[in-house]
């Protein structure tokens, strides 16, 4: 309704193609997009448009799009991991690489550009130089759960299980309300066989986020798979299988 009264707005325009995007209409997102005239369009906009591209299967046109972006706006995290992205598909990593050393060597502090640099690494099997990155990110910023769960992840595929759990643990310190975290550190407890630690992080994830399904259909099999509070159990798992009617697992 506001586009109608104002249909040069650029920012209403972009949000409305955002918009439908949620909706998962991604066609018809790019036609609101491409009537931002190009005098019109920011570093934002053509973001937007390199994304969608990429996800309609327009390698080219999305490349184009995400370089001007980046052009106009130079270092943008997001934009230059949807750029490793097709790099990485096109078999271009190196050209990434170099791209997002020069973006830290101009902004060294950057927490987010130093973890997209380890991401980078760790695509290219520079697995030692991917971890001394997470850590530099986790040292920037305490509070960077995305760092936390690349290092954790990374750990994981090396088979570090133990210092996974630690990472993780660590950044729960730093956001103990976070219900992801519990569920992840409940998980992972659980893959160790600790039940009893598997269940206090899944009790904490659904008391901080009561719609937590996956917490409560994990948590109702180790309540019923040990014996204990069955009529819980089975309540839980009736509300996981109500909001993942397609999971088989809750099922």
């Amino acid at each position: 309704k506001y586009l109608l009264a104002r249909p040069k707005d650029p920012e209403a325009r972009l949000q409305l193609a955002q918009s439908i995007v949620r909706l998962g209409k991604p066609q018809e997102a790019m036609l609101e997009l491409e009537k931002i005239p190009e005098k019109d369009r920011d570093a934002e906009i053509y973001y937007a448009i390199g994304r969608l591209d990429a996800v309609l299967n327009k390698p080219g046109p999305a490349r184009a799009a995400l370089e001007k972006a980046d052009e106009m706006r130079p270092s943008v995290p997001e934009v230059l991991q949807a750029i490793l992205q097709l790099d990485q598909t096109e078999g271009h990593l190196k050209d990434s690489l170099e791209r997002i050393a020069k973006a830290v060597s101009a902004n060294p502090q950057s927490a987010p550009l130093v973890r997209l640099q380890g991401i980078g690494y760790a695509l290219d099997g520079r697995a030692n130089d991917a971890e001394l990155s997470f850590r530099r990110a986790i040292e920037l910023d305490p509070t960077d759960l995305g760092a936390y769960q690349s290092l954790a992840s990374l750990m994981a595929q090396t088979g570090r299980l133990g210092e996974t759990i630690k990472t993780y643990e660590k950044a729960l310190e730093t956001q103990p309300n976070s219900a992801p975290l519990n569920l992840t550190l409940g998980s992972l407890y659980e893959s160790t066989g600790d039940k009893a630690k598997a269940i206090q992080y899944y009790e904490k994830a659904i008391s901080i986020d009561p719609e937590l399904a996956a917490a409560k259909n994990n948590l109702a099999y180790l309540l019923a798979d040990s014996s204990q509070s069955l009529d819980r159990a089975l309540d839980l798992a009736q509300e996981a299988k109500a909001s993942l009617p397609d999971n088989p697992n809750a099922a």
